[in-house]
């Protein structure tokens, strides 16, 4: 206990428990849902914190006389490392691809390519907003003009918590799809859906799949 007092006498030391202690604080201020990412000014002292710990582990281990218990030791902490290593292998590369295929915004370069080779047969071009904000890839991947953007396009209402999006630039509308009122009203139109916007009645021209074998959007010619 005494060894512990000392410990947290030390000034590194509270500056990282400080840096611990505050960087969660802004994030606590938010209204929407938890995310891993409000966490990231945490990230470094709980490192150093790891670290520390695994540094103290193997000085203890170092100090053992019986080198059956030193070599079970050093066994347990590399199995658990690899199986930590191992578990964010497979939710991020399997588990996350099937519970969250639309998280990693795949099908929307796929998506563009053909929409910029196809626009010009349309008047409007009107793209779901399932998927977050589309909004943002289309301006990477058609390498719009900042200037172009800035000076022509359209924002939402702000909503209740002040915060506003972009409803359209040039001749791209991002809402959500509403198949009953949109498809009449939009004659000339290329309308991009989920396939649950999209009925399988319409004229779909292009389909775009992920390499999950997730159908993202369905593309009509309306």
């Amino acid at each position: 206990m005494a060894a512990m007092v000392k410990w947290l006498k030390r000034k590194e030391i509270q500056l990282v428990l400080l840096w611990l202690l505050v960087a969660p604080t802004a994030a606590a201020f938010t209204f929407q849902s938890p995310h891993a990412l409000r966490a990231q000014n945490m990230i470094i002292p709980l490192i150093i914190i790891s670290a520390a710990g695994m540094v103290k582990i193997v000085e203890w281990l170092n100090c053992l006389s019986k080198y059956d218990l030193k070599l079970f030791g050093y066994l347990i902490i590399s199995l658990f490392i690899i199986w930590n290593f191992a578990r964010y292998e497979h939710m991020y590369w399997v588990h996350m691809a099937k519970e969250y295929p639309f998280s990693s915004q795949y099908g929307v370069k796929e998506l563009v390519k053909y929409v910029e080779e196809n626009q010009n047969k349309y008047e409007k071009i009107i793209v779901t907003d399932r998927y977050d904000q589309p909004y943002i890839l289309f301006l990477f991947y058609l390498k719009y003009s900042p200037e172009y953007f800035q000076q022509d396009h359209v924002l939402t209402p702000r909503d209740k918590f002040g915060f506003s999006t972009v409803r359209n630039f040039d001749k791209y509308v991002f809402k959500s799809i509403v198949w009953d009122v949109d498809q009449p009203e939009n004659p000339n139109s290329l309308i991009i859906g989920t396939d649950e916007e999209i009925p399988n009645e319409a004229n779909i021209v292009k389909e775009i799949y992920g390499s999950n074998e997730y159908k993202y959007f369905e593309v009509v010619a309306n």
